[in-house]
């Protein structure tokens, strides 16, 4: 009998401090659940971006794009791989090409031509940067079942490798999840408009 009495306020106590415990880890997490402002949200993605040029390791990914001439009747899709490194330099290896081979020289290659310019030739003049671009926060959205941050981006100036659209931006890492809208300039004289959308 002795030994219960004990044990029962020792068992008060546990259950107490676990019950705290539950309610500090509570709002904890409703402390990091809440949502950033915008400029914040900025801040974040572009500390993330020069904490990878920074980065010298090198990634390979495996691309796929498609385009289209919609007035001529003609398209081509390209798988490639992108050998894109930290500091911001990127490579292109073709493995297959679908298509009228005008898309891949007119659309295609300029297009991968831009996105291969090293640091020193143009590349921080494209770069999705405060300086290149006026941020506007548009909403809250899902990809692929995780929450993103969407902003409307519109150039502040008309150069090659501009264009006006959508950022979105993983709501837990900040990296880019989705870039799409239409380049300002074409780098094409034989192309007047280029849309692209980039996940």
């Amino acid at each position: 009998e002795e030994e219960a009495a004990v044990s029962a306020p020792r068992a008060k106590a546990r259950l107490r401090l676990r019950l705290l415990a539950l309610l500090l880890m509570a709002i904890t997490a409703g402390m990091a659940a809440e949502p950033l402002n915008p400029q914040q949200v900025i801040a974040r993605y572009l500390d993330t971006a020069q904490a990878a040029e920074c980065n010298p390791q090198q990634v390979v990914l495996d691309i796929l794009v498609s385009a289209s001439l919609p007035k001529l009747h003609k398209q081509g899709t390209l798988r490639a791989l992108k050998y894109a490194s930290g500091a911001g330099r990127a490579s292109f290896r073709a493995v297959r090409f679908e298509g009228d081979p005008i898309v891949e020289r007119s659309v295609i290659a300029r297009y991968l031509a831009i996105e291969a310019k090293p640091p020193g030739q143009g590349a921080r003049s494209v770069a999705i940067t405060p300086v290149n671009y006026r941020f506007r926060f548009e909403r809250m959205a899902d990809y692929n079942g995780a929450p993103a941050y969407v902003f409307r981006l519109e150039p502040r100036n008309k150069r090659v490798g501009l264009f006006r659209g959508e950022l979105w931006l993983d709501a837990n890492s900040f990296l880019p999840l989705r870039e799409w809208g239409r380049l300002i300039k074409s780098p094409s004289l034989l192309v007047k408009n280029i849309d692209f959308v980039r996940d």
